[in-house]
């Protein structure tokens, strides 16, 4: 149990811990651990979920936008970066920001176009 806590820590950026950590007593242990898997197993499946979201975004304005798409691989970072990290997510983040710019510019281009060709048809 204690390997599968520190692999989930591991994945999440945060410190693992060791069996000295839990005291001296086993039933103690088991029920300390126990606690600490229920927390991190919510805390890693809202960061999976919060990154899926975040790369589904992605996807849906590349899409929109006519973008090429990324890979989620293509947001792990650095070779020392968690796959759940917080590097990871602000990696994604500013993505989504940039192509929600992106769209805006792109409305706005097509907003001027259509008003000059309104203009094109009025003067002929």
């Amino acid at each position: 149990k204690i390997i599968y806590y520190n692999n989930l820590s591991t994945q999440l950026g945060r410190n693992t811990i060791n069996d000295n950590e839990l005291g001296n007593n086993y039933a103690n242990k088991f029920h300390k651990l126990d606690k600490l898997i229920n927390t991190i197993e919510i805390d890693f499946k809202e960061r999976e979920n919060l990154l899926l979201n975040e790369y589904n975004t992605i996807v849906t304005l590349s899409n929109e936008l006519g973008e090429s798409l990324p890979t989620f691989e293509s947001f792990k970072g650095s070779n020392n970066t968690y796959s759940l990290s917080d590097s990871r997510l602000n990696q994604l983040k500013e993505n989504v920001q940039l192509l929600n710019q992106m769209k805006i510019k792109r409305i706005d281009e097509i907003k001027q176009l259509v008003i000059d060709c309104s203009s094109i048809v009025i003067d002929l």
